[in-house]
């Protein structure tokens, strides 16, 4: 059980077991807290969906596969994982940032431009055809 703007710290018993009290829980995959804070499910999601990216690293690093290919699988695996329940995030500058770094830093490893090279990001939005993570989640507010 979470509790939100409760003072009371009573102990919920059904049928003579005691409910846990818990300050966060995943619910649909989604990370519920108690705050109402969105920073900790955006986290998650962003940990899963690197972990998502790295499951395909044989096709990142793939010169068989077209970019073509590289950038729809991109669009709907990663994401995908990480944009599922963004309908019901805050969205503040930091996790905005955190969000559209990743999504750089992907699109930047599939169109094999290292850190050496230097592209600005809106030189690699055009070539990708991808906006900025955080305009999507705000057009799925729409």
């Amino acid at each position: 059980m979470m509790r939100t703007n409760s003072y009371s710290n009573k102990i919920l018993n059904i049928n003579n077991q005691v409910i846990e009290d818990v300050n966060h829980f995943t619910y649909l995959g989604s990370r519920i807290s108690q705050n109402g804070n969105s920073k900790d499910d955006i986290k998650d999601k962003l940990m899963k969906a690197r972990r998502a990216f790295g499951m395909l690293r044989t096709i990142w690093e793939s010169r068989k596969v077209t970019t073509k290919t590289k950038l729809h699988l991109f669009k709907t695996n990663q994401l995908s994982v990480l944009l599922y329940g963004s309908e019901s995030w805050k969205l503040i500058g930091i996790i905005s940032n955190k969000l559209n770094a990743f999504q750089k830093k992907c699109l930047r490893r599939i169109l094999r431009i290292f850190w050496t090279k230097i592209r600005s990001n809106k030189e690699l939005t055009k070539r990708t055809e991808i906006e900025p993570m955080s305009e999507a989640v705000k057009r799925r507010w729409k």
